[in-house]
């Protein structure tokens, strides 16, 4: 039986692959990779390197997996690892980093909110051993989930949002309608390095880093030749090499969420990243209907404007476009700084709106010509 050597501290031990993969997530080793309607059998597509999967089925070291949306097929076992191949080491506890987090907050004049421990689950580490935490809300067993996701640039300070809707939530959970799960600080070590940075300890930017099928090919070409390889754009050395983003990854294999929601600043605006609009089966295409109207009524109802962003090799949106979620980016007018709470009170409604939209079953009717223009 094949074995991997896994690094404890202090101590080394063996694990068996098989019994990681089983249960467990993995990460495509391989350029890419044929994915097949059995063992050794009919080609169905590829993956590639960096993707992250979840093992649904083992059979004679292969492995089943959703390879694309609602797309299950089989790949060798020779040509993955696992997702989390090699244990962290956790030199910083639950309370630890809550403290470390409260003194950050009051630095930046954020009084009216707090890193509670006993609020958050960890299970993952970042490079620097910091927890990455997150909270669900709502039924466990809800078929339709939102993810809020803060701080993916810690230098863009949106984790105030986050750690106000926890304190909402906490007091008020029924103001949840279907499950959201809430993620306050995708990138902990640009947050607590100072200055705060837009990228990871590593020096990535976690929005390039995504494992994308264009990665390999695109990600360095365009950093090279758009950002002439500034380093706030970095994606990093392989797609999905950051442990933040296999974090994110592990999570939205796990709730399978109907929505993204995330935050940036300071451009002041709300951006849609699902499908392009002339491809797709009917199904999908009533979802972007349903999806696009929801935006274009969070821009109404919070005075902020709906534009057309694009994605980019590694991005959320592009990540989101490739697995059929809806991701919405919400930028703020500016960093949240002492204006933190009337921004939030500003986008409240909308959020929770938002939250609340099961896009599987909303209305669709076209409001006007111009509307229908811009959707189709």
């Amino acid at each position: 039986m094949r074995k991997f050597l896994t690094f404890l501290i202090p101590s080394l031990i063996f694990i068996s692959l098989k019994s990681v993969f089983a249960s467990e997530q993995i990460v495509i080793k391989a350029d890419r990779l044929n994915v097949r309607d059995g063992v050794w059998g009919k080609k169905l597509g590829k993956v590639y390197e960096g993707q992250q999967f979840e093992v649904t089925q083992e059979k004679e070291d292969w492995a089943k997996i959703e390879y694309e949306f609602g797309k299950f097929g089989w790949i060798s076992l020779d040509y993955a690892r696992p997702a989390l191949e090699v244990e962290e080491v956790k030199n910083v506890s639950l309370s630890q980093f809550c403290a470390k987090v409260d003194k950050e907050l009051k630095k930046l004049g954020w009084k009216d909110i707090s890193c509670n421990s006993d609020d958050w689950q960890s299970n993952w580490y970042s490079e620097k051993g910091q927890p990455l935490i997150y909270k669900v809300f709502g039924e466990e067993s809800s078929t339709h989930t939102t993810f809020l996701v803060c701080s993916v640039h810690s230098d863009e300070e949106t984790t105030y949002h986050c750690f106000r809707f926890m304190e909402l939530l906490r007091s008020n959970p029924e103001l949840i309608q279907q499950r959201l799960v809430l993620i306050p600080l995708l990138n902990p070590d640009g947050f607590f390095s100072h200055p705060r940075t837009r990228t990871n300890a590593n020096g990535v930017d976690l929005n390039r880093n995504l494992p994308t099928k264009d990665w390999a090919t695109l990600a360095h070409r365009q950093w090279k030749w758009s950002y002439q390889q500034n380093p706030r754009y970095n994606p990093g050395k392989a797609a999905g090499s950051e442990k933040e983003n296999q974090f994110l990854v592990s999570l939205i294999l796990k709730y399978k969420p109907d929505k993204i929601v995330s935050l940036h600043s300071p451009l002041d605006f709300i951006d849609l990243d699902y499908m392009d609009k002339r491809e797709g089966d009917k199904e999908l295409l009533a979802v972007r209907k349903r999806a696009w109207f929801q935006a274009k009524s969070f821009a109404e109802q919070s005075g902020t404007r709906f534009r057309d962003y694009r994605t980019f090799p590694g991005s959320l949106g592009r990540f989101g476009d490739e697995w059929k979620i809806p991701i919405y980016t919400l930028e703020l007018p500016e960093k949240p700084g002492s204006k933190a709470s009337n921004e939030f009170e500003r986008f409240k409604s909308a959020m929770l709106e938002l939250f609340n939209t099961n896009l599987s079953t909303q209305p669709t009717a076209l409001n006007n010509k111009q509307d229908k223009d811009q959707l189709l």
